[in-house]
């Protein structure tokens, strides 16, 4: 992405700023939204895949992998596929969906289960007392995920994102102001 970055700004001579879509909505959530007054939480982002980064001390960590998790909304539109159910309402901006049958119930136990097996292989390592769980998905899959997380692990929060429509577009447009007045 540096190379990117560098490339633009010699072409158009204005500062570029660039950053891969989950980083950039952890950032949106970490300056507007629930995260705000947050210094150490592990955040996910649950859209075509299942991601996560680590901020501590308000500093966004992405880790040495790319590592997303097959738990999001393709694997679920596989799995309705599958079953003859029509799918096309998981990538529409509905705040609620139908009833999914099976195959939701399904996806979404597996989804709570590598949200909490990710969870608990962090804890082992970093204290944080927060997980902050931002979706595509309508608000009301985010905060069942997060009660299922807090039944799991009673000493953390988990919370539903508060910037919920287009988080990587709000985090990415708060790049210019992050640079330059956020913590490096």
């Amino acid at each position: 992405l540096k190379a990117l970055q560098g490339d633009i700004e010699e072409q158009i001579k204005l500062p570029v700023f660039v950053q891969n879509d989950i980083t950039a909505a952890a950032g949106g959530e970490s300056m507007f939204g629930v995260a705000k007054p947050l210094n150490d939480y592990l955040f996910f982002y649950l859209g075509a895949r299942l991601q996560s980064r680590l901020i501590l001390n308000h500093q966004i960590y992405k880790g040495n992998s790319s590592a997303s998790f097959d738990h999001g909304l393709v694997r679920l539109e596989s799995e309705l596929t599958k079953r003859r159910r029509p799918s096309e309402i998981i990538w529409s901006s509905s705040p609620e969906w139908p009833d999914l049958g099976e195959a939701y119930s399904e996806w979404l136990g597996e989804c709570s289960n590598r949200l909490k097996a990710s969870i608990s292989a962090l804890t082992q390592f970093v204290e944080f007392r927060t997980v902050v769980l931002s979706s595509y998905a309508p608000q009301k899959i985010a905060k069942a995920l997060c009660a299922d997380i807090g039944r799991e692990f009673p000493g953390i929060e988990a919370l539903p994102a508060r910037v919920s429509i287009s988080p990587k577009a709000v985090g990415a447009a708060s790049l210019p102001f992050s640079s330059r007045f956020m913590i490096e």
